[in-house]
């Protein structure tokens, strides 16, 4: 009985750093991204990591994909499920999170501001 509890703390622990793994990719891959943009994109003087309204773009898509992932069971235990079932459910998680990103631009009417190169980059790490 032990060693359940034990290996039950393990998954807990494990599953918290895939999470954090996941998210700290989303936010390498945003920044890269921009980087590698950078010496072929004019962008206006900025301070710091990088222009704010990129920074926003950055957190809203690290957002969305910490609550989308978690209610479409990103995280569960692919155990005795297929490689279909769970490149349709990282396929549908991150069009849900893609479309969530353009409806804020959307509604904000900020779209025009982004390079698409960065957009893709950002939500395409996985």
């Amino acid at each position: 009985m032990k060693f359940t509890g034990q290996a039950k703390e393990k998954a807990n622990l494990l599953l918290v750093a895939i999470k954090l793994f996941d998210w700290l990719l989303i936010a390498g891959s945003g920044v890269a991204s921009f980087y590698a943009l950078e010496p072929i994109k004019n962008f206006p003087a900025y301070l710091g990591l990088m222009p704010e309204h990129y920074l926003t773009v950055l957190l809203l898509g690290f957002l969305f994909s910490a609550w989308l992932f978690p209610i479409f069971n990103v995280y569960k235990s692919w155990r005795g499920s297929s490689i279909a079932e769970e490149a349709l459910t990282l396929l549908f998680s991150w069009t849900c999170a893609i479309l969530g990103l353009l409806a804020f631009l959307f509604f904000t009417k900020t779209a025009t501001e982004y390079d698409t190169g960065f957009c893709y980059g950002l939500l395409a790490p996985t």
